[in-house]
């Protein structure tokens, strides 16, 4: 009996073992291949010019904006034509001068791995230099935990991961252009006076003393014969 409850056990512990590392291999071979190398101070590129125009497009879909050089002033030239919001633009614009990625994958082999064989979004950054230099990003898939998107450079074989607060914004302007909100015109305010109610008198009627008049009409005395 001891004999049989202990191999019992011993098949128990082993099917355990198998399903363990069925599982350890089965997500190892559907994570991303590469080492990610974290570092705080990796940039995917870095301009000492501001950001003049930023292009994206994912399939059919594209908006387009660039900034007046002389007025400073961002505007959206497709699909709509109108002044873009200031501060949605101007951020992303900041963040895009030097693109800081979260860390970089290197030895990567397959890029399909990463959505960067067909990136669903490519941004175009052009810069404020005299030859309005430009500077190309493909944006693949999402990191399993939905901190960031896979993104790499055209130029070079390493694959980075940029944070979802750079990317998100562009993928919603896709749908959604930045468009400047009016601003809200202030309704003056009346000011209310009061006016005062005129109130009635009371008169004394000469010779009754203690007696209080109305303004009621007194009937005249009638003459003593």
């Amino acid at each position: 009996m001891e004999r049989y409850r202990t191999t019992l056990m011993m098949a128990v512990a082993l099917i355990v073992l198998v399903a363990l590392a069925f599982f350890l291999t089965s997500k190892n071979a559907s994570a991303p291949t590469g080492s990610p190398t974290p570092t705080t101070a990796k940039y995917i590129w870095q301009d000492t010019n501001s950001v003049a125009a930023i292009d994206i497009v994912s399939g059919t879909q594209k908006v387009g904006m660039a900034k007046d050089s002389a007025s400073g002033i961002w505007n959206i030239s497709v699909p709509v034509s109108r002044p873009a919001d200031p501060f949605q633009v101007g951020n992303e614009a900041d963040a895009l001068q030097n693109l800081q990625a979260q860390f970089e994958l290197t030895g990567t082999t397959d890029l399909g791995e990463y959505g960067l064989t067909n990136p669903p979004l490519q941004l175009t950054v052009t810069f404020s230099d005299t030859g309005a230099s430009k500077r190309v990003l493909l944006v693949g898939s999402a990191t399993t935990d939905g901190s960031g998107y896979y993104v790499k450079t055209p130029d070079n074989s390493s694959v980075f991961v940029l944070s979802n607060t750079t990317v998100e914004p562009l993928r919603s302007w896709l749908a959604n252009p930045p468009v400047q909100q009016p601003t809200a015109t202030p309704v003056p305010i009346t000011p209310v006076t009061d006016t005062p109610t005129p109130t009635a008198t009371a008169t004394t009627v000469p010779g009754a003393a203690g007696a209080e008049a109305t303004n009621t009409p007194q009937p005249a005395a009638s003459p003593t014969p």
